[in-house]
């Protein structure tokens, strides 16, 4: 399935089951022209920093990051969410998520085309 976020499309979300129960979970928003950003709901959740992406947050069991992506005609914030655990080892969990988010980063950059250095914000 290609990854798709422009269009009518604004979300998309994949979930790994294995023996009937969710253990995986990736999801991709698009907020099209955001330049003003409310994270609150993100960062008042109690995750700790990650340093992926703009702003990346880490929990036990989930990441969340956004970036910028520029186009010719657009420049949209892209929000990439990884949720899943590996029961009981938690450090295992944590350095898994991290691997995955950075992977996950770039592959939403290469697949949306956007640009290789989005700006941070639209008065840099």
């Amino acid at each position: 399935m290609p990854f798709v976020l422009y269009g009518i499309r604004k979300s998309a979300t994949c979930v790994v089951y294995l023996n009937g129960n969710s253990h995986f979970m990736a999801t991709a928003s698009r907020e099209p022209g955001a330049f003003d950003l409310d994270w609150s709901t993100w960062e008042n959740a109690g995750g700790t920093p990650l340093d992926v992406g703009e702003q990346g947050l880490i929990w036990n069991s989930g990441t969340v990051t956004y970036f910028f992506c520029e186009k010719p005609d657009s420049r949209d914030k892209i929000e990439l969410s990884l949720d899943g655990s590996i029961r009981g080892d938690i450090p295992k969990t944590r350095r898994l998520l991290t691997a995955l988010t950075k992977k996950y980063l770039a592959f939403a950059k290469k697949e949306l085309g956007c640009s290789a250095t989005p700006e941070a914000s639209p008065s840099s």
